[in-house]
């Protein structure tokens, strides 16, 4: 939190950041399986390197603030913690509402296409169960 107050400190708002405010926005980025069986350590770091890349350009470098590759699962994945801030404000709404499924493609265009990745279905209707019920 000390690094995001600080992040948020420098901003020169006009005003006081709401107390319900989203402070932090996490994102875990992968890809199939089969990618990951095929594919080599280095190719799999550059994967994960260029999804970094893509996120600190377009969100702004200075508000990533970490990217932790997991190994240890059954499929590698990536955890992306990124402050939201746009227009020199904290602000996740402007960000994120109703653009998320833009923005997986955008990652897929950008990343995805260069490894041969096929984009998931953007209208898919699945119905995911919850942790608990998992």
């Amino acid at each position: 939190m000390d690094v995001i107050e600080e992040r948020i400190a420098g901003l020169n708002l006009k005003r006081k950041v709401r107390s319900d405010a989203v402070y932090l926005a996490t994102f875990v980025l992968g890809a199939s399986p089969e990618f990951f069986k095929v594919s080599t350590p280095e190719k799999q770091r550059a994967f994960f390197r260029d999804c970094v890349r893509f996120i600190q350009g377009k969100y702004g470098e200075e508000n990533v603030l970490s990217a932790i590759v997991h190994m240890d699962e059954t499929t590698p994945h990536l955890h992306l913690n990124l402050i939201p801030i746009t227009y020199g404000k904290l602000c996740a709404k402007d960000l994120f509402d109703g653009k998320l499924s833009a923005l997986q493609t955008e990652i897929w265009k950008a990343v995805g296409v260069r490894y041969g990745l096929d984009r998931g279905n953007p209208n898919s209707q699945a119905v995911h169960i919850d942790t608990a019920e998992y």
